[in-house]
């Protein structure tokens, strides 16, 4: 079905093609927009799928691949949608990167190493993502129960070498950190721990009081 973006002549041409535009562009008979580059840029990474279409014991090229079509679908977006384009724009190409290790561990089992990386930078762009709605200890408690939910997929999918039971240590550790910064960052604590203040001061007075 891909066959055809591993043909020498295909891509042949689309080199043709693009050094066509930047020559036309250098002599001003056209300006390069953004949505062209989105092009361009898209192009290049479907270049980088061909390659493991092609073969897909290249593994490797998943990773610029889906990465270089990240990039031109945040620059798309903020060429046609500018107020989304800054807001989305960390979330998507970090995305695509960790979804790019995800593909790498789907496809050959014992890139098992890939899902740490995979996990990592997608638990980085839900805060990217995030960040503007959530105070800065609430965004680090995601961020290490998004750290301990990769070691959790690590410890219960299958390897080469078995399941990693090592993997559930971390795992717990970041999630426990991770969720006392949530409790801590919550709206509940900040009132919960004002209410306890005011009635520890209460009390202190009202025995300073009685002795009196």
């Amino acid at each position: 079905m891909f066959k055809w973006l591993g043909s020498r002549y295909f891509w042949g041409a689309m080199f043709i093609i693009i050094g066509g535009i930047f020559l036309l562009q250098y002599f001003g008979l056209i300006t390069l927009g953004a949505l062209l580059w989105a092009i361009i840029i898209a192009s290049g990474g479907v270049l980088f799928l061909s390659i493991f279409f092609a073969e897909n014991t290249n593994w490797w090229a998943l990773i610029p691949g889906v990465t270089l079509i990240s990039v031109a679908i945040v620059i798309a977006i903020g060429s046609l949608l500018p107020d989304l384009g800054g807001e989305l724009g960390g979330l998507v190409i970090l995305g695509g990167i960790g979804l790019s290790f995800i593909l790498v561990y789907l496809v050959q089992r014992e890139n098992w190493w890939a899902i740490i990386p995979g996990g990592v930078m997608l638990s980085i762009g839900a805060i990217v993502g995030l960040e503007s709605f959530l105070p800065g200890a609430a965004t680090g408690g995601l961020f290490l129960i998004g750290l301990g939910a990769t070691f959790a997929v690590l410890a219960l999918v299958p390897t080469p070498q078995g399941k990693m039971q090592w993997a559930l240590i971390p795992a717990g550790i970041l999630a426990v950190i991770g969720l006392v910064l949530l409790v801590v960052s919550a709206d509940i604590f900040r009132i919960v721990g004002a209410v306890g203040l005011i009635v520890l001061g209460g009390f202190i007075l009202y025995r300073n009081l009685r002795r009196e």
